[in-house]
């Protein structure tokens, strides 16, 4: 009677040493989730490049990650994907959304390896362009990006405010080059387009890759192309030289954030 009993305790008391271990392991994976949700957090997001039938969302992730954006006509339906442009894992992420009507309200979440991020608990929103018949003439400005060490900066976002109008962007190429329509430009309130001239109309430009920046003044005349950017550098290709900085430069332009 005595030999069968203490089995039974021993068994008993293994029973409570992997319950007991079954849940620490549980909350340690719980806080670990926790913390790598965190690390792949959107930040820096942005909503460029707004028309009649498409937009792009830009953002940024202290880890290398995957993502994409879930999107909609209703906050509570996000059916529909749009995948990052970069395939590979990145800290940054850009995403064209297309087939859309236009001014008509949508609503996107960002999903960042595997998780769904959301604006303070709701879905951003926005409104696409208004339908303009008469198109402005093309007018393209382009450029180019390097890194410190003057190799090529590549899938490094540009972006561009071109007299004053509506958020453009673009993602550089495997040569670090870029190019942006600036004829696409709209006013603020997307119903009609900016008048660009040559000569004369402002345009700022901000480039984001994961840790550097750089930022440019510029008119669309000097921009045919415009001078090599290396990151870190502050440039005004209107009239005065480029300023070398010992640290991370602050952009000289507005980039509004929908965070």
């Amino acid at each position: 009677m005595k030999d069968s009993t203490i089995p039974t305790l021993l068994g008993i008391a293994i029973i409570l040493v992997g319950i007991i271990d079954g849940a620490l392991f549980i909350k340690n994976s719980q806080i670990f989730k926790i913390s790598a949700a965190n690390q792949n957090k959107p930040e820096n997001v942005r909503v460029s490049n707004i028309g009649e039938r498409s937009f792009t969302v830009s953002w940024t992730t202290q880890e290398r990650s995957l993502g994409f954006v879930r999107w909609g006509v209703s906050s509570m339906s996000l059916s529909k994907t749009a995948l990052d442009t970069i395939k590979n894992t990145s800290y940054i992420h850009y995403v064209n959304v297309g087939g859309l009507s236009p001014d008509k309200k949508y609503y996107f979440k960002i999903n960042s390896n595997g998780a769904d991020f959301d604006n303070n608990g709701l879905a951003w929103q926005l409104n696409t362009a208004p339908a303009i018949l008469s198109k402005p003439e093309s007018n393209i400005i382009s450029g180019n990006v390097l890194t410190q060490y003057g190799s090529p900066a590549q899938d490094v976002l540009v972006y561009a405010v071109v007299g004053g109008g509506s958020f453009l962007s673009t993602l550089t190429s495997s040569n670090g080059d870029w190019v942006i329509p600036i004829s696409a430009t709209r006013t603020k309130s997307l119903d009609s387009y900016v008048l660009i001239n040559d000569s004369s109309t402002p345009i700022e430009i901000f480039v984001q890759s994961g840790t550097e920046v750089s930022s440019a003044q510029m008119y669309p005349s000097s921009a045919k192309p415009a001078p090599p950017m290396v990151l870190g550098k502050i440039y005004n290709f209107r009239s005065t030289p480029l300023q070398d900085l010992g640290e991370i430069p602050k952009a000289n332009i507005y980039l509004p954030t929908i965070q």
